[in-house]
């Protein structure tokens, strides 16, 4: 696991939800259906780009990174946002970024790559 791609991406996905946020909040239109759905396509893009630079083999692979960095968001959403935003977790779009964040980049991973193959052991017969 490559931990700069790790820490970096969670890092990302959150400043970028932050920034768009607070230029709704700036001109007071946070609560507005276009504000939210800005956000969450921002969140989608971010997350297949994310996908796209991990190169997971698998499955697995990009869910344990997805995973981390829909946790790291929600740290982030935690120690920051719910001093301005007290009931933050109770509002839709904010699960629907997490979500995105976690399954977008399972889009990513090449077909025939989520479940590893393991090859049949041949047998050789003595040659009589």
């Amino acid at each position: 696991m490559n931990y700069k791609k790790l820490i970096g991406w969670g890092i990302l996905f959150y400043v970028a939800a932050f920034v768009i946020m607070s230029v709704f909040v700036a001109f007071e239109k946070s609560d507005w259906i276009v504000a939210k759905l800005v956000t969450i396509a921002a969140i989608a893009v971010i997350a297949y780009l994310a996908g796209r630079n991990i190169s997971a083999g698998s499955m697995i692979d990009a869910l344990k990174y997805s995973v981390v960095w829909a946790i790291i968001v929600a740290i982030f959403d935690f120690l920051i946002c719910t001093r301005f935003v007290p009931d933050i977790f109770f509002q839709w779009n904010i699960w629907v970024g997490y979500a995105l964040i976690i399954l977008v980049p399972l889009l990513t991973v090449k077909k025939g790559a989520s479940v590893p193959t393991q090859q049949p052991q041949q047998t050789q017969r003595p040659v009589v």
